[in-house]
């Protein structure tokens, strides 16, 4: 792993706020994340596991989050809550975040982690108020415009993805020992769920980014074609807003009205025992962001299909999940029928998934990098604060 930490970057630090003996961790790590709305209803699977490992292994957690957040994936207690109003721009209008700030102070934690890319200037405050060190976790590309300049730069980056990684480093945002790559953790089946009842027609799920057109425009025409050949299965798309009014058009336009079901969004509690009820998952995007949806689905024991700008290795390695082009009906159709018509197919497919996630993406080793990290930052913090200590 990267060692977090780079002395041409870091934050100035303050020798007489710190309680950390130079060579020597507390007992219990306080740790403090921040997270948006979106992020942590988006990432409930993800994120429970790793407070719940982290807790266990003396990590005192703090969440601060907007108030009306869904949070019913995450443990609390033992996690700490501290829930907030609207606080936009902290670092030009702090006098909004004051009592935001005198809580996360009282907490006394040794680090603040934001979890995503559009939290980092709320963390970087926070860290400045508490004279702590902040890391972020990025799982978008693109996401170096939140990172901050100079020496505002988190202490440490960990990116879901080598890709995002790239795209850190490519646009010159920071020195390479600042990034490490932790793909994301998640609890997996032990094998393949999909095509377990032979008496029953198979079921197809779509889903991804509402505003992924071209995709889910391709999907929906292949589900035409599949129809027409006389596949007997089911169709679901679970999409929402204007995305699915234009595809109730497309799917009246190609005359499966009455064999293309459309599901609401669900919350990401749910989403497993979705996937774990399917045969096949389709993913339409998104293109910028980590897949988390096909990963779920992946761990859920049923093959992914994913389109080819699809961020995350645990698509593109060679086997780990079945790549098609979205603008490209033909090989599409081609892909699902056969896995409709060759069930050991699909099951080596999805077992291919469990065994890659098994090695790179189980819940444990993200919560023990995770833990390396947090310890990595906080004792080098310690050993610079200490260094600025004035001889006597």
């Amino acid at each position: 792993m990267n060692q977090p930490g780079s002395s041409d970057c870091e934050t100035a630090r303050n020798p007489d706020q710190t309680n950390i003996a130079p060579n020597k961790l507390p007992d219990r790590l306080g740790i403090c994340w921040v997270g948006s709305q979106k992020t942590l209803e988006l990432l409930g699977r993800i994120l429970g596991p790793l407070a719940i490992g982290l807790c266990d292994e003396f990590v005192d957690l703090t969440l601060v989050c907007p108030e009306d957040t869904d949070l019913r994936d995450l443990p609390s207690p033992p996690v700490k809550l501290i829930k907030h109003g609207p606080v936009r721009w902290p670092i030009l209008h702090g006098h909004r975040i004051a009592q935001l700030e005198k809580a996360v102070s009282q907490v006394k934690p040794h680090l603040i982690h934001a979890l995503d890319a559009t939290s980092v200037p709320l963390a970087r405050r926070l860290g400045q108020l508490c004279s702590v060190d902040h890391v972020a976790t990025v799982w978008s590309l693109g996401d170096s415009k939140h990172m901050g300049i100079l020496h505002h730069h988190p202490a440490a980056v960990l990116a879901t993805d080598g890709a995002i990684a790239d795209d850190l480093l490519q646009h010159h945002w920071t020195p390479t020992d600042r990034i490490d790559v932790v793909p994301p953790g998640v609890h997996q089946v032990r094998k393949p769920t999909c095509f377990t009842d032979p008496t029953r027609c198979g079921t197809i799920i779509l889903s991804g980014q509402k505003d992924h057109a071209p995709a889910f425009a391709t999907a929906i025409e292949s589900f035409a074609q599949l129809f027409k050949a006389g596949f007997d299965c089911s169709f679901f798309v679970i999409v929402g807003g204007k995305a699915e009014r234009q595809l109730r058009l497309l799917v009246e336009q190609l005359g499966l009205r009455h064999e293309v079901t459309f599901v609401d969004r669900k919350p990401m509690s749910r989403l497993p025992g979705i996937f774990k009820a399917s045969d096949i998952y389709i993913s339409a995007g998104p293109d910028q962001k980590v897949d988390v949806h096909a990963l779920l689905a992946m761990a859920a024991g049923v093959p992914v299909l994913a389109t080819k700008k699809a961020v995350g290795q645990f698509i593109h390695a060679a086997g780990a999940a079945i790549v098609f082009d979205a603008n490209d009906v033909k090989s599409l159709t081609a892909k699902l029928a056969g896995l409709l018509e060759n069930h050991d197919e699909a099951l080596a497919a999805a077992q291919r998934s469990l065994d890659y996630l098994q090695e790179n993406h189980t819940a444990a080793k993200m919560v023990l990098t995770h833990l390396d990290l947090y310890r990595d930052v906080i004792s080098h913090k310690a050993i610079s604060a200490n260094k600025q200590v004035p001889a006597a």
